[in-house]
């Protein structure tokens, strides 16, 4: 009779520690993110303007008990892969605006749509991100729409909870802008501009 009671006392403290643990947890993404590079032959030969709306600057998901600080890695990773794709760039400020004086051809508008963060007990952590790219020109009218999701793993078990989401997350991020640059070169739309 001894054993039962030692046994319930094991898994209430193991129940206890692992609410402790997980409830409060904590994940930052990297800014530095390394990005492939987007090998295109030419860049799109107009000057873009970026708006990064401000969820897109300092992004967290609250998911469960966790908590995912994206910091400025998407906004960065969308300037980056502007700065692949096309021939100018010059980001705007967080309303929108143009401070520095410069025209642009097109204002390319990056919005956060959906996040995913999915754990297959005891491994793997599947993570998905999904953002509508819109391109406008100087007028205001739309010359180019499209969706991508980036989707990352992460397979190995002995990396500690909040590392595996990290690098999960980092995958999902370095997908999505490869398939970003890959999409705004696809069909040619800026031809007419």
């Amino acid at each position: 009779m001894k054993c039962k009671p030692r046994l319930w006392k094991k898994k209430y403290l193991l129940m206890l520690f692992a609410s402790v643990l997980f409830s409060s947890c904590t994940a930052n993404i990297s800014r530095e993110i390394k990005y492939p590079a987007l090998e295109h032959k030419t860049a799109i030969p107009l000057k873009a303007a970026l708006y990064p709306k401000p969820p897109l600057q300092n992004f967290t998901l609250y998911h469960g008990g966790f908590t995912v600080n994206f910091n400025d890695a998407l906004a960065h990773g969308a300037e980056e892969t502007l700065r692949y794709t096309f021939k100018e760039v010059m980001v705007l400020n967080a309303t929108g605006e143009n401070t520095s004086g410069q025209g642009y051809d097109v204002m390319v508008v990056p919005e956060l749509k959906k996040f995913d963060l999915v754990f297959k007990p005891p491994s793997p952590v599947v993570c998905s991100i999904n953002m509508k790219w819109t391109v406008f020109d100087n007028s205001g009218k739309t010359i180019y729409m499209n969706e991508f999701w980036g989707d990352g793993q992460h397979d190995k078990i002995i990396a500690a909870g909040m590392t595996r989401i990290e690098s999960c997350f980092e995958m999902a991020i370095k997908d999505l802008f490869g398939k970003v640059g890959d999409g705004l070169h696809a069909g040619r739309w800026w031809d007419n501009h």
